[in-house]
């Protein structure tokens, strides 16, 4: 199972496997940042920020000059964003990543020079911890990144780590394959769930049964459910779907701030690294908008789906594309 497990996560992040979603979403200050790729139809996979706001829409904000590339992001003081950037160097085999911070819409400032990174930096996720240091996940374990670029590891958790994220009041969100635990910047686990992973009623997606992102926000944990090619959350016990998706859609992150919700999925097959299309939905008071995309990828709402049975009626937005 374990050796599964490792060949599952090297085929996540290989950019021969699929055009995205290695990446992350964040919303700093109402602004919505994600990891894409530009032109989204482009095959040499040149990564770019991606920004939308209630004034100005979706838009690009920056755009990797190299090819096999990946932003990957992370809330920072004063309403900054700590970016990663990474690429592949060919000549050498080896990947290259630098660590930068900046406003949104403005310069990046880099904190952290290029340097060879087989540990993938940010790839499953990175927080500022106290002290200054950066946490970050690369299975099966937690690190903390050294000045040199090099990685120390961090404390000895119960099971292999998927990822971790810096969320609500400066805590850490650590996922496991089917687990999840809101803690201190220590570690100290404040709650958890578990069984995050259900059975399989159809044909398994590519890359399996897997959750592929989650936040966390007032006492709701949102989960991109790839594995059921769904968005869902879990809040005071109950586990509502909020948005599912029919083949070949797949959702890959979730970003919850301010009493909204955003949620991206796209169209993603094995080997196929053109024809992407994205949907970014936003569920704001109970409702589901598209903001970006096609209506596309839609298989009924959360209150008529049979799969979910956890439903309540008032937690329930009928929408009809």
């Amino acid at each position: 199972m374990t050796r599964l497990l490792a060949l599952l996560f090297i085929l996540a992040t290989s950019h021969s496997a699929l055009a995205h979603p290695t990446g992350s979403m964040v919303v700093i200050d109402g602004t919505v940042l994600w990891s894409y790729v530009c032109p989204v139809e482009s095959p040499d996979h040149h990564a770019c920020v991606m920004s939308w706001d209630e004034e100005t829409g979706v838009r690009s904000w920056l755009i990797s000059s190299f090819s096999a590339s990946d932003w990957m992001m992370a809330p920072a003081p004063d309403g900054k964003v700590y970016l990663v950037e990474r690429y592949f160097d060919h000549a050498r085999q080896t990947n290259r990543t630098r660590l930068l911070i900046a406003s949104v819409g403005a310069t990046p400032e880099e904190l952290l020079p290029w340097f060879d990174d087989p540990h993938r930096f940010g790839e499953a996720g990175f927080a500022a911890i106290e002290g200054g240091g950066f946490l970050f996940a690369r299975y099966p374990n937690l690190y903390l990144l050294n000045e040199d670029g090099s990685a120390s590891k961090w404390l000895e958790w119960p099971v292999a780590v998927f990822g971790v994220r810096q969320v609500q009041g400066g805590l850490l969100l650590i996922r496991g394959e089917s687990e999840a635990w809101l803690t201190t910047q220590d570690g100290s686990i404040l709650t958890g769930w578990s069984k995050l992973l259900q059975e399989l009623t159809s044909e398994p997606a590519f890359m399996g049964n897997r959750v592929f992102d989650a936040d966390y926000e007032d006492g709701s944990l949102w989960i991109a459910y790839w594995g059921k090619r769904r968005f869902e959350v879990i809040r005071e016990g109950a586990r509502t779907v909020v948005k599912s998706f029919d083949k070949p859609w797949l959702p890959h992150a979730v970003a919850a701030a301010g009493g909204a919700v955003f949620m991206l999925a796209s169209t993603i097959a094995a080997g196929d690294d053109q024809g992407i299309l994205p949907n970014l939905w936003r569920m704001k008071d109970n409702e589901l908008e598209l903001l970006w995309g096609d209506h596309s990828g839609n298989a009924g709402s959360a209150c008529v789906n049979p799969d979910n049975f956890a439903a309540l009626s008032e937690r329930c937005v009928a929408y009809g594309l």
